[in-house]
């Protein structure tokens, strides 16, 4: 029986998953959001963290994506109704554990 092979134009479903997680580390989407929360700007915070949390979530990044949306409606209204930064540090240390991760993987 002959065994199948995937076309040189195609890649496996892990490798096209680890391209789009690369491209969300290479995304500026998650430092906006941090700058946003440190500028309180609460308006910019919500679209920040809600496309934050779209991206996390395509990428199966839970944790991040759990995170995310909880700032994302905390701030919904605008001033946000709950204190935000242990979930702000939490978010940078996934992020950090994501680019080592990501990096790691490139060696």
């Amino acid at each position: 029986m002959a065994k199948a092979t995937t076309a040189p134009y195609m890649c496996s479903a892990t490798n096209l998953a680890l391209v789009f997680i690369k491209k969300y580390v290479e995304n500026d989407g998650f430092n906006k959001m941090i700058q946003a929360y440190d500028k309180k700007d609460y308006k910019a915070l919500f679209e920040t963290a809600h496309n934050v949390k779209g991206m996390t979530a395509n990428l199966g990044l839970k944790s991040l994506s759990n995170i995310s949306s909880s700032i994302c409606e905390s701030v919904r209204k605008g001033e946000p109704d709950m204190d935000l930064e242990p979930l702000i540090e939490n978010a940078k240390k996934i992020q950090t554990d994501i680019i080592k991760n990501v990096a790691l993987l490139d060696e």
